[in-house]
């Protein structure tokens, strides 16, 4: 339609990621897998009416739609802002999503409790993982992001969910087993069948256990590592070439925006800030 732009990608078996901003349409369409659609947040004004199953439902900016297999959607009003409405959908194919469930512990088929749903946790880790995809992410980054998108589907938004337990990171030798892994691999992040093969367990399962354990995904975590580390090696005097060579940064530009995202500053300005307390605290 007129204004209306679709992207779509497929980044991993059994899952399509389409992005739509500018639209206007109504729109009807009859669904093969499990459709999770998340409404930007930046459009204050937007809100859905639609039906599904026989119901009439209402999501807001921000909400969350959950249909599945079978079920047919239906665009029956919409309020929108001037630019058009901007959402995301991602769909999982069945025999993928049946399959994580039954590794995080779900019985039975797994089946969404409500269609429409305000649940920012579950929201924020669906963007992530669009975000990550439309970024042209490396390949762990999107298995890593997609296994907290799913985690957070599946244990918040099933029907009838069995929690994941809560794994300690002092006594579960599985974490720290793979915590030892990624201290001594900060030259070049580990994939996720690496670390999956090393702590003997899913990918998926890992993933939920690891961000349980530490509120972080392991992305995020092995990340803030190598920049902690970076930081020591700079105060030490070592030469940002040589950091960025030696912790395997593609160059320095890239190295200076993942340092100044973990540190707030840039290199060289944390680098004076921190040699000028010292001086002081040294005084």
């Amino acid at each position: 339609m007129p204004g209306e732009r679709l992207t779509i990608a497929r980044p991993l078996p059994g899952i399509e990621v389409l992005s739509v901003t500018g639209s206007r349409r109504y729109w009807r369409e009859s669904h093969e897998t499990f459709t999770v659609c998340a409404i930007g947040s930046e459009q204050p004004a937007l809100s859905v009416e639609w039906r599904t199953r026989g119901r009439a439902l209402t999501t807001h900016a921000g909400g969350l739609m959950a249909i599945e297999p079978g079920d047919v959607h239906v665009t029956e009003r919409l309020v929108l802002p001037e630019t058009g409405a901007a959402f995301d959908l991602v769909r999982f194919s069945p025999t993928f999503l049946a399959a994580v469930a039954a590794e995080l512990g779900v019985r039975g088929e797994f089946h969404f409790r409500m269609p429409s749903v305000d649940d920012p946790a579950t929201f924020a880790a669906l963007r992530d993982f669009v975000a990550t995809v439309a970024g042209a992410q490396p390949g762990a980054d999107i298995e890593a992001a997609c296994a907290a998108a799913t985690h957070s589907l599946i244990s918040r938004l099933a029907e009838a969910p069995r929690p994941v337990g809560k794994s300690s990171p002092i006594r579960d030798f599985r974490v720290r087993r793979l915590v030892d892994y990624l201290h001594a691999h900060l030259d070049k992040r580990p994939t996720l069948d690496e670390l999956a093969a090393i702590s003997q367990l899913s990918k998926w399962r890992l993933c939920a256990i690891f961000e349980q354990a530490y509120g972080i995904s392991i992305g995020n975590y092995w990340r803030d590592l190598r920049s902690r580390e970076a930081g020591r090696r700079l105060l030490r005097g070592a030469p940002i070439k040589i950091v960025v060579a030696e912790l395997g940064y593609a160059d320095e530009p890239h190295f200076s925006r993942e340092f100044k995202a973990h540190h707030g500053l840039t290199p060289g300005r944390w680098l004076a800030l921190s040699r000028g307390d010292r001086r002081l605290n040294a005084g």
